[in-house]
This record gives structure tokens, C-alpha cells and sequence, in this order.
């Protein structure tokens, strides 16, 4: 392992402060322009309109909303028109439950769209989202795939109308400003379609917003006839596959070391982990949305807690239509039971513990304490359950493995992603490391990830990371089993690359050459990607080092 010299210092920072002064190019997000007091507001007219129109279902919306708008003293215009559209929905709302979420449609106004970085195509059926990340609208679609309901991204309102004509869905939910909603409702109406819309929070031609969490809620209205469980199925069955390979085809979108991880245990380990992979980092990829304010994302926490805890209970039982995560999940658990009886219970309940941590440290610089305990908490427990899970005989030294490999991880995603967390809210520099650098800032300071940077930063996290893989590869020497200590020695390497090859490329992308096309190279089917990966990776573990040249330098480096 080579050092640090100066030279490598100054590229890292070079390469870095670029992707910095790209991502802090900040922008408002609709929670940043939201009053509490209004928040409030909408929501005891929601809780009122839904009580009312339980009773009074025979009401017309208009004469609905007059009446709570009268009851609440509202007078605000935008107010009145959010109880307007939302008396709608209230109305609506049990038929359009009752239409399986596959049925039903999402139409999104394309002013949600960065109109300077959107590169979407846009054909008759309107544009398809790349889900670059320069929009909510990524986040927005993934929800939506998520739970089968099929989006179209229109361009207004005789779009809309035009795609509702040929797509024929038996339900909608629209996001749209009050004028277009209400135009739209009102033709949507003539065809006996029941209908849900969620209106901007700030309307316009471009550079328009909405309030993920209000999407994301009716995206996840029940579909109230859809009463038969789905996961967990009989382990081998054709269901059981068809889940497993769905969390396989999500970590393979992501990236693929990502996704390689599976290809090294034997077929329960790998199929288990899968199914843990996924929803670790379908979820965890919904909790760091920019967009999400840290009390939604508490929520969030709070309503997958109905869904964790039975799983520990052994009481996980998912809908067809339920969460595509929530099917990985229930699997996981059924399978955790029948394989490894328990075993691997404790350490899930510590990561989903992290989690609330996770969030909590957001907005706030934490100590070095504080933050060492949360990342030996998230990242040890990821490598202790992978490690279980993949039945990996560590002579011993599960707990030793885990730790090192987990801070240095831990370190080296807080590192490459010190940018783009800043820009969630998290803070990934601790106040002891700010007196090491002798620099004197708050995290609201103008240019406070530019400055950290600048001041060595990266140096600093980088010697603490290579330090951690060093004492692996030196922990090596007790593993008896030629196959498990090359795969530590190359997770080392794979590691230790971003810093040695002044990679500094946030959000994961650091792999060894020959991702992207072992990715070409594998079937599409992944039950058979799996075992083609597999006997691939066991050969190419057959040699414990790789030089520098096996890893791929970004080209926009």
C-alpha cells in the first residue's frame, strides 16, 4: 500500500472541489418555503374532510370544502383551493382504493423537471425520465414503480387527457397546480374514473414544486380489495424466485458492486443477502432524498416500524400489492428463520436502530464519539450480517472483520459523499476533526464543505481509511480458506482505489475494471446471472491481488 505524498494531495482536492462546487449549487426545497403554521392547517382540514365525507358521502366537493373552510376560519386562497381539490379526494377515495395499484395511473407535470439539466426524451406518451437525481421527479418515479403504477411525465392538461384515452387506466392520481387539476377532474369525471391529485406548492411554468411526502402518501393509498398475502412464498417456489431475482434486477441497476456482492455465497447466502441488500438500500435511498425533511423522514421510520417489527416476530405477512422492499423484507425474514435460526436477528435490529440514529444527525455536527459509535452501529452490523449470511468461516474473527471493514466504509462513503450529504442535511465532519484542520465553522456557514475541504479534509479521513484496511489485510493471515481471504484482500483494494488512484467520485462509483462488462456479459435472467457470477467470481478470487490497472478511472475525472 502506497502513501500519501503531496502531489496526490493536491489531485484529490482538485478532483474533489470540482464535483463540490457542482452539487452545492443550492437550491430551496418546498419544505425550506413552507410555513409550520400552514402545514398545520392542511393537516386538520385533511382529518376534518375525511371524517365529514365518511358520514356525508352524498355531498358535493364544492359544498364539502365551503363547508370545512367555514368550520376553520380559512381564507387564505391557496387554502381554499387545497381544501377544494382535497374534498376530491375525500370523495373519491374509496373507489379509487378499491382499483389494484397496476391499474392505476400516475401523471406528472413536466415543470417538476431542472429544465437546464434534464436530458429526457419525449415521444407521444410524453418524456421518460432518466432518473439523473437533478429533480424530484427521479424520486417521484421510483416510488411509483415501486408499488406498479404505471407514470407518464405529460406536458398539460390535453396531454394528459390524450394519455388517459390511450392508456385507459381504471384510476388516476395527478400532480398538477389547482387550475389544471380542477379541468382535469372535471373531464376525467365524463368517463367514471375516480380520481386523486396532489397540487404544487408552488405553481408556474418551470421550476415548479410538491411535497414528495404528500406524492408518496397517495401513491400508497391501499388498494382495498387486494386482501390476498403475497410474500413470505415456499422457499424454491416459483414465486419465492421470482421475488429473490426482482431484489437482484434493483442492486444491478444501481451498480455492479453493488450488485456483485451476491455472486460470492452459496445460493441460500446469496439469495438471503439479496433480499437484505435490497432493502437496505431501497430504503435507506428514500430516507437520504434531498427533498425529505428530517420530520418526514422520522415518519417514515416510525410507519416502517409497523412493518419491521412483526418480522422479528415472525409475524411478517406483505399484500400483493404491498411495497415491492416490504416483499423483500417479509423473505428475508422467513428465510433468516428456516436457515439461520435467529442468528442474524440481532444484527438487522441494530442496523434498523442506526437508522434512527442516522437521522437524528441531521443539521447537527457531531463529536468524534458520537459519530464513531453511529458508524461501528450501520456499517459493522452491514459486514457481521453479510459475513452470517454468506456463512463465512473468519477463523474467529467475524466481529474483528466487521469492525474494521465497517469503519473504513463507514469513513470512506462519508468522505467521497461529504457534497451531496451536505446538501441532505448530514454533516460528515466532526468538531475534533474541525480542530485538527484549525478551522473554526458552523455547518450553515457560506462554503462550509468548499472550506473543510480545502483545509484537508480529505487527507485526514483518507490516512484513518487506509489505516483500517492495512489491519485487514494483516487479519488476512489468520483465514484458512484461500477463497475467503482473497475476497477481504480485494475489498481492500476496491476500497483503498479512490484514495490511491485519486478517484474521489461520490455515490458509490468505485469499482474494479471489468464491472460494466461483466454486467454486458451476464444473462438478463438473473437466477442463471447468478450461477454464470458465481463460478466467474470463485475463479477470479483464485488470485489475491489485483494491480492498479484492473481499476477503471472515472472518464470525467
Amino acid at each position: 500500500m502506497s502513501t500519501l505524498g503531496d502531489n496526490s494531495i493536491k489531485s484529490i482536492h482538485r478532483s474533489y472541489v470540482y464535483t463540490v462546487s457542482n452539487l452545492l449549487k443550492e437550491e430551496k426545497t418546498a419544505d425550506d418555503n413552507v410555513d409550520p403554521d400552514e402545514v398545520d392547517v392542511r393537516i386538520r382540514i385533511k382529518k376534518l374532510l375525511s371524517r365529514i365525507a365518511a358520514s356525508k358521502p352524498s355531498l358535493e366537493p364544492a359544498e364539502l370544502a365551503k363547508w370545512i373552510t367555514t368550520e376553520l376560519g380559512v381564507e387564505d386562497e391557496n387554502l381554499v383551493n387545497f381544501t377544494h381539490i382535497e374534498a376530491i379526494n375525500a370523495l373519491n377515495r374509496r373507489r379509487y382504493e378499491r382499483v389494484p395499484a397496476d391499474e392505476r395511473v400516475l401523471l406528472i407535470p413536466h415543470c417538476l423537471r431542472d429544465p437546464e439539466r434534464c436530458k429526457a426524451p419525449i415521444d407521444d406518451e410524453g418524456y421518460h425520465c432518466l432518473k439523473c437525481g437533478a429533480c424530484i421527479i427521479a424520486e417521484i418515479t421510483k416510488n411509483a414503480e415501486e408499488k406498479g403504477i404505471k407514470w407518464y411525465m405529460v406536458g398539460g392538461g390535453s396531454h394528459a387527457i390524450k394519455i388517459i384515452k390511450n392508456a385507459r387506466p381504471k384510476a388516476i392520481l395527478g400532480i398538477a397546480c389547482y387550475d389544471e387539476a380542477m379541468m382535469a377532474i372535471a373531464k376525467i369525471d365524463k368517463y367514471g374514473i375516480p380520481a386523486q391529485a396532489v397540487l404544487l406548492r408552488k405553481a408556474g411554468c418551470i421550476n415548479t414544486e410538491v411535497d414528495l411526502d404528500e406524492v408518496i402518501a397517495s401513491l400508497n393509498l391501499d388498494d382495498a380489495i387486494a386482501v390476498s398475502t403475497s410474500s413470505p412464498y415456499t422457499y424454491g417456489s416459483g414465486s419465492y424466485v421470482a421475488t429473490v431475482n426482482s431484489a437482484r434486477h434493483y442492486l444491478r441497476n444501481r451498480d455492479f458492486l453493488t450488485y456483485a456482492s451476491q455472486l460470492v455465497p452459496e445460493p441460500v447466502g446469496s439469495e438471503t443477502w439479496s433480499l437484505a441488500w435490497g432493502y437496505m438500500r431501497r430504503f435507506d435511498d428514500m430516507l437520504d432524498a434531498p427533498t425529505l425533511s428530517k420530520k418526514a423522514a422520522f415518519n417514515l421510520l416510525e410507519q416502517e416500524r409497523s412493518v419491521v417489527e412483526p418480522g422479528f416476530e415472525g409475524d411478517l405477512k406483505v399484500s400483493s400489492n404491498a411495497p415491492i422492499r416490504h416483499r423483500w423484507l417479509a423473505q428475508f425474514f422467513d428465510n433468516e428463520r428456516k436457515h439461520y435460526a435467529g442468528e442474524a436477528l440481532h444484527v438487522v435490529k441494530e442496523l434498523y436502530e442506526s437508522a434512527w440514529g442516522d437521522v437524528e444527525r441531521k443539521g447537527i455536527m457531531l463529536s468524534q464519539k458520537d459519530m464513531d459509535d453511529l458508524i461501528y452501529k450501520k456499517a459493522r452490523c452491514f459486514f457481521k450480517l453479510y459475513f452470517i449470511l454468506s456463512d463465512f468461516d473468519l477463523g474467529g474473527h467475524l466481529d474483528d472483520f466487521s469492525y474494521l471493514l465497517g469503519m473504513g466504509l463507514g469513513m470512506l462513503d462519508d468522505m467521497l459523499d461529504v457534497a451531496q450529504d451536505y446538501k441532505a442535511g448530514y454533516v460528515n465532519i466532526t468538531r475534533e476533526e474541525m480542530e485538527t484542520l484549525g478551522v473554526d465553522l458552523e455547518p450553515g456557514d457560506q462554503d462550509f464543505v468548499k472550506q473543510i475541504v480545502d483545509a484537508g479534509y480529505m487527507t485526514l479521513k483518507a490516512k484513518k481509511i487506509l489505516s483500517f484496511m492495512l489491519k485487514v489485510r494483516e487479519l488476512t493471515r489468520c483465514i484458512r480458506t484461500p477463497l475467503i481471504s482473497n475476497f477481504l484482500l480485494r475489498l481492500t483494494e476496491i476500497f483503498a482505489a479512490p484514495i490511491l488512484e485519486e478517484r474521489m467520485v461520490p455515490g458509490q462509483r468505485y469499482f474494479f475494471k471489468g464491472g460494466r462488462l461483466a454486467d454486458f456479459l451476464l444473462p438478463r435472467n438473473e437466477s442463471i446471472a447468478y450461477q454464470v457470477g458465481h463460478k466467474f467470481i470463485k475463479f477470479f478470487l483464485m488470485y489475491p491481488q489485483v494491480v492498479s490497472p484492473f481499476f477503471k478511472r472515472p472518464s470525467n475525472i
